[in-house]
C-alpha cells in the first residue's frame, strides 16, 4: 500500500492514479454522506477510510493526513506502508482549490491545514518517505474569480460551472484572477464585507508556524542523539548539545521573529559537530 499526503489541491489524487486502484478520503466521506456532519461523522469516515485501506483492494490511499494520529491510524492496518508526500506551494494549493468541483475548502480552513501539518518522520513507522514535489505554476483559465459567503466563510470559485453547481450561480464579489493571486488567494469575512488578504495577525501566525516546524525538524535531531553516544561525550560536548537545544527553543523568543517566515532569515544556532 502506498500513502500519499499532503495538503488539499496539492495534486496528491492525480499522483496515485498512476499507482493503480486509489482510495480517496473524500470518496468515502461522499459515500457514507458524511461531508458536513461535524467531528463526529469525520470520526466515523476516518474509520471507514481505514477499514477500507486495510482490506487489500487498493494500491494507494489518498489524503490530507495532517495529523501523526491521522497517520497511525492507517499504518495501524497497512503496517510498513510507503509513503509519498506531495507539496506544493500553499498560493498553488488556493489557486487550485479555487477550481475544484467537489469537497472546496474556504481559504481560511486550507490555510489553517497548511499552518498545523505535523511534520512526517520515518519513525512514525513507514516503510520509506518520499517527497514529490509539485509546485509547477498554475495558470488560471478564467480572468475572474467569483467569491460567496457559504456557512460564514467566503470560498472561492474559479468557474461559472463550479459556482452554479454550489451555490447556483449566486455570488457576493468578484475579483480579476490577478488581484486574486495578489492578495494570496485569501479572502475573509470583516465586519460583515468580504476584504481580500490576510490580517497581519493572520500572516503572523502562518509565518510563525513555518519557523517553528522547522525548528521541530532541528529538535527532532538533537532528540535523536543515542544514550551510548551521549554518555561517550565528553563534559563540554554534552553542554554544547544543551545550550544548542536550548538555544532552539528560545527561537520564538528571538528579536524579529518570524523573519517572515523565511527560514534562511531565522537565526539559528550552529549544530554541536
Amino acid at each position: 500500500m502506498l500513502i500519499v499526503a499532503g495538503l488539499p489541491a496539492s495534486g496528491k489524487s492525480t499522483l496515485a492514479r498512476r499507482f493503480g486502484r486509489v482510495l480517496e478520503f473524500d470518496d468515502v466521506a461522499e459515500r457514507f454522506g458524511l461531508y458536513g456532519g461535524g467531528e463526529e461523522a469525520r470520526e466515523i469516515a476516518c474509520r471507514q477510510f481505514a477499514l477500507l485501506a486495510g482490506t487489500g483492494l487498493y494500491d494507494a490511499a489518498v489524503d490530507v493526513f495532517q495529523s501523526r494520529e491521522s497517520r497511525k491510524r492507517i499504518l495501524d492496518v497497512c503496517p510498513g506502508a510507503d509513503l509519498v508526500l506531495v507539496q506544493a506551494p500553499l498560493e498553488a494549493c488556493l489557486r487550485r482549490n479555487a477550481v475544484r468541483r467537489r469537497s472546496r475548502l474556504c481559504n481560511g480552513e486550507l490555510i489553517s491545514i497548511a499552518m498545523q501539518f505535523e511534520p512526517i518522520s520515518l519513525d512514525e513507522g513507514f516503510g520509506s518517505v518520499k517527497i514529490f514535489d509539485n509546485s509547477k505554476e498554475i495558470t488560471m483559465e478564467e480572468s475572474k474569480i467569483w467569491l460567496k459567503v457559504i456557512d460564514g466563510q467566503v470560498r472561492a470559485f474559479g468557474d461559472e460551472a463550479a459556482l452554479a453547481s454550489i451555490a447556483g450561480g449566486r455570488y457576493d464579489a468578484v475579483v480579476s484572477a490577478e488581484a486574486w493571486e495578489r492578495c494570496g488567494c485569501v479572502a475573509r469575512l470583516e465586519g460583515g464585507r468580504i476584504v481580500l488578504g490576510e490580517t497581519a495577525e493572520m500572516a503572523f501566525q502562518r509565518n510563525a508556524e513555518i519557523i517553528r516546524n522547522e525548528r521541530y525538524l532541528r529538535l527532532r535531531q538533537c532528540d535523536k542523539v543515542s544514550p551510548m553516544r551521549w554518555n561517550a561525550m565528553t563534559e563540554a560536548q554534552r553542554q554544547a548539545w544543551t545550550d544548542y537545544r536550548q538555544a532552539l527553543l528560545d527561537i520564538p523568543q528571538r528579536p524579529g521573529f518570524p523573519w517572515g517566515g523565511d527560514v534562511e532569515k531565522a537565526p539559528w544556532p550552529v549544530k554541536p559537530e
